[in-house]
């Protein structure tokens, strides 16, 4: 099928912010100059409108009327042209109210504005003109595009064709999960997640990955201290003030040959353009720049060593083959201008036994996203396994084989029907306990 997603048309919208009694100087012929209006008199009025819509209002054109015989009105056809959204516009007209008029407040003159597509306009909207009264200072509000509601209320449109749909089953909802009996005294955990970055293109839903997985570490996984950041907080030198282990923030918390510590990251990941380097990358940062703003992952697991805990958990929900997290929503994007690259990573804490690393995806594949969850695909089926399912043997343990079993089988499955094959990979030991229920 074809989607097709629009953003909500954006109206115009227009409103009358306030007025002036403007009772001195040519056209005006006042009783006292006090910037009221008395019956008798001749006043300019300054009225000041604003477009207080999101969208542009065309070629705009106004009109001033009465219903009362005894209020005098001149200058009342005009144009405003074209009114960006939270643009003032003045409009100025000849008033006079003779003796007869007997109304003090809110006398019968009415505005109309009118543009291109009627959507934004103003029928016969009463002024807020009243005798014997100072006019309030107008009230200008404003205006920011609100790009969030935007997209909060994307319209859709899908085409469905003869080619046979993607049937995921049982999909199960991971936003919430019950606390296993594990606890993990001293443990720390480190939850990342950047779906909006500055320079490059989005990486749908890590930042919700991320909420998903303090989650679990706390629930089920057990572990006693955990800190998330997400987006715009994992900017500039962010990776080393966490995980330098001489000055970084994380180190604070470890128990040294005690602690174990748990590090999550869903994001892009980047290589060079020889693969022989791949880097975590901060929510401002440029590819251009990608030695010295991207974290290089083996500093992170040098680091990570260095910090002296029991054992160490590294999980990544990305990919380091030059493209974007995509989804059957998101069409994926190439971050570093060039194809084919091999990604040949070091590797250098293999055969470390406090070392449990768990990346989504193998160097050459593209991690995805999981629409129906707005999450990772891997994220989601990590988190389906950590609630229970990934228990083959039904004996209230989850190890890490058994995990490793479940999210490989499912996300490799998964994956193939909608958008390619995506292999989660394992490192460590299979007999690991990871959660006990």
């Amino acid at each position: 099928y074809l989607v097709l997603n629009t953003y909500a048309y954006q109206p115009p919208q227009f409103a009358i912010s306030g007025y002036e009694i403007i009772d001195s100087g040519i056209g005006t012929m006042a009783l006292k100059s006090d910037g009221k209006l008395q019956v008798g008199e001749q006043v300019k009025v300054k009225l000041v409108v604003q477009n207080t819509g999101q969208g542009v209002a065309n070629n705009a054109v106004y009109t001033i009327s009465t219903t009362d015989p005894n209020i005098f009105i001149d200058d009342v056809n005009g144009k405003l042209g074209n009114v960006l959204p939270g643009e003032v516009k003045e409009i100025y007209f000849t008033l006079s109210p003779n003796r007869r008029v007997t109304i003090k407040d809110n006398l019968p003159i009415f505005l109309t504005i009118t543009e291109d597509i009627g959507r934004g306009s103003l029928k016969n909207q009463q002024l807020p003109i009243a005798l014997d009264q100072t006019p309030p200072k107008p009230n200008i509000v404003e205006i920011k595009s609100d790009v969030e509601s935007l997209k909060k209320n994307v319209a859709r449109f899908e085409y469905t064709s003869n080619k046979f749909r993607a049937n995921i089953a049982n999909v199960v909802n991971i936003a919430t999960v019950a606390p296993s009996q594990t606890k993990r005294p001293n443990s720390v955990g480190v939850v990342i997640g950047v779906s909006q970055y500055k320079e490059l293109p989005p990486a749908p839903y890590a930042d919700n990955d991320a909420k998903i997985m303090k989650n679990y570490l706390e629930k089920v996984l057990g572990v006693e201290q955990v800190i998330q950041y997400t987006n715009e907080q994992v900017a500039g030198f962010f990776f080393d003030d966490i995980f330098n282990p001489d000055v970084g923030e994380l180190r604070k918390a470890i128990v040294k040959g005690e602690s174990e510590v748990f590090v999550f990251y869903s994001g892009h990941g980047v290589p060079d353009k020889d693969g022989k380097n791949i880097f975590l990358f901060p929510s401002d940062g440029k590819v251009t720049r990608l030695e010295t703003q991207g974290y290089n992952i083996e500093k992170l697991y040098e680091n990570l060593s260095r910090l002296g805990a029991k054992h160490v958990t590294v999980i990544l929900d990305a990919c380091f083959s030059g493209a974007s997290r995509s989804s059957v929503k998101v069409a994926t994007e190439n971050l570093i201008g060039q194809k084919g690259v091999r990604v040949r990573p070091k590797n250098t804490w293999l055969g470390d036994p406090n070392f449990t690393v768990i990346t989504s995806s193998t160097g050459e594949e593209t991690s995805l996203g999981f629409d129906e969850t707005q999450t990772g695909l891997f994220t989601y089926f990590l988190a389906a396994g950590l609630q229970g399912a990934a228990d083959a043997n039904g004996d209230k343990v989850i190890t890490l084989g058994e995990l490793k079993d479940y999210v490989v089988n499912n996300v490799k499955e998964t994956s193939g029907k909608i958008l390619g094959t995506q292999t989660p990979m394992f490192h460590g030991d299979d007999n690991r306990v990871m959660a006990t229920y």
